[in-house]
């Protein structure tokens, strides 16, 4: 069986007016690349004097990375989560928290294996066998901690993260071993 996403990915000149457009349109809102930049009002003029650069004075047409971004998820009323990091190790330790980087590690792994093995329809095919179960449920797992981490009502995240502290301090083992069959897991012996 044969796993298909209906995402249809339009090639566009700027990445992010190019990502807000696909993904709104995937989600069922018709927007092009350009309705995205003027929506989120991607044009901007700046001249600024005593910036210089080759000795000339700064002028800039481009609003900052992902301005447009939040312009067009705001005006359309998209919900929007994005979140920025200072320290490159943070940002790390979120996407290993999720289990992004571990699971690109283990399907490079994979599918190398899958490859070397016969032909690349047949490869392909066993690689997504082998594969659908597992990061279904690791994608599973990554959207219930993030609806359960950005939590919107302060009120309740303040309890709810508040409990974690606690059970984090008094039980740290056990609030992580739900997770052993996430992190416990190795590719290589499969």
């Amino acid at each position: 069986m044969t796993m298909q996403i209906p995402f249809e990915h339009r090639q566009s000149a700027h990445c992010e007016t190019g990502v807000a457009a696909n993904l709104l349109s995937h989600y069922g809102l018709d927007v092009n690349e350009a309705m995205a930049f003027g929506i989120g009002s991607g044009l901007f003029f700046g001249y600024l004097p005593f910036i210089r650069l080759n000795h000339l004075p700064l002028t800039t047409y481009r609003i900052t990375t992902g301005g447009i971004m939040k312009r067009l998820t705001k005006r359309l009323g998209v919900k929007l989560h994005m979140t920025q990091f200072r320290n490159p190790r943070k940002a790390m330790d979120a996407l290993e928290f999720a289990g992004i980087s571990d699971m690109a590690l283990e399907d490079a792994w994979v599918l190398a294996r899958c490859l070397s093995d016969g032909p690349m329809a047949e490869g392909l095919a066993r690689y997504q066998t082998l594969r659908k179960p597992r990061v279904t449920r690791v994608v599973d797992a990554a959207t219930a901690n993030a609806r359960n981490y950005h939590l919107s009502n302060p009120v309740v995240r303040s309890i709810a993260h508040g409990g974690l502290r606690v059970l984090g301090s008094v039980a740290p083992d056990r609030l992580m071993s739900r997770f052993d069959w996430l992190y416990g897991h190795d590719v290589t012996r499969h």
